[in-house]
């Protein structure tokens, strides 16, 4: 991508945890729940995208606190064969006293469907984008028999 385009898909705003004044939202993107793939993303050369939103709380007296984030990479489909492999991969670490937090699962990943939820290391949104830019999650140029 062209570094004006992806300047244009970077956005800083407000809260997105409600009226809490010290935290604001990092949006690369817009969710793109039904992965139409038609909405701002950031595109890889192999036709995959992704997005992103990180949620930051900023305290006065300290360094800026992770407190959630949501990275989403999708693949594009190639033909009938890549209908076995999911369409997309979503880390998630969702924020304090959230439901999957008593679950143990406030750090988790959805492997291709939203309602499937495994548990997932926490990264850094850092070492998330270095998984998505150098192509580490990528659909095999040809799949292993099942």
């Amino acid at each position: 991508m062209k570094p004006q385009d992806v300047h244009a898909r970077l956005k800083l705003s407000n809260s997105p945890l409600g009226p809490h004044p010290e935290y604001v939202g990092i949006y690369g993107g817009e969710k793109d729940l039904k992965r139409t793939g038609e909405l701002p993303r950031f595109v890889r050369r192999d036709g995959a995208w992704f997005t992103f939103t990180i949620t930051v709380r900023a305290r006065s007296t300290s360094q800026l606190e992770l407190s959630a984030y949501d990275f989403e990479i999708c693949f594009p489909e190639r033909h009938v064969v890549d209908a076995r492999v999911p369409r997309f991969v979503r880390f998630d670490l969702n924020p304090p006293e959230h439901d999957n937090e008593i679950k143990g699962l406030r750090c988790h990943m959805h492997p291709g469907h939203d309602d499937l939820i495994a548990p997932a290391p926490l990264m850094s949104p850092l070492e998330i984008l270095d998984l998505f830019l150098n192509r580490e999650l990528s659909l095999p140029d040809r799949l292993r028999k099942a």
